[in-house]
């Protein structure tokens, strides 16, 4: 921390952000959509996913969760297995957030080395969503995090992975 002083709550943000390793968490990427028609934007962005992470990574199988998020896939990559899920972010009007992780591992309990050992499938899931948000019209601010973090980053190759 630099010599100025802090406020509590700059502090205690300070010390948080000091103490947790946000690289050891699920990476998250946050964006607008304005596709038409409006109502079908999450419908046509799903398609557009699945059909995109078919293509360039492995098999792709619509997963039933329409009371987590309205549209959710399982992604095999070798002999790993993926959750990809599209959802409306809760903290921001008209921002939608995609959610990637390890079937291994629930979401939010995907912590240390077992991060490190998904890097790699994980780059590549995140790059080809990137490449296919930026590649849309009508997808703008897309930013990438990982879950639990303040910091965000243009593209997924800017983020401080776990074990790099």
């Amino acid at each position: 921390m630099s010599g100025r002083s802090l406020r509590v709550d700059e502090f205690r943000t300070a010390k948080v952000e000091e103490r947790l390793d946000y690289s050891k968490t699920p990476p998250n990427v946050c964006f607008r959509i304005q596709l038409e028609p409006p109502l079908r934007a999450s419908e046509e962005l799903s398609r557009l996913l699945a059909a995109r992470l078919e293509d360039r990574i492995g098999s792709v199988q619509k997963k039933w969760a329409w009371f987590l998020h309205p549209w959710a896939a399982e992604l095999r990559i070798g002999y790993r297995s993926f959750t990809v899920a599209l959802t409306k972010s809760n903290h921001v009007q008209g921002e939608w957030i995609i959610l990637i992780g390890s079937n291994d591992v629930p979401f939010r309990w995907m912590r240390g080395h077992k991060m490190a050992e998904y890097v790699p499938q994980l780059k590549s899931i995140c790059r080809e969503i990137h490449a296919l948000l930026t590649e849309t019209a009508g997808i703008t601010d897309v930013r990438w995090y990982f879950m639990g973090s303040t910091a965000a980053v243009a593209n997924p190759d800017e983020l401080s992975w776990a074990g790099e």
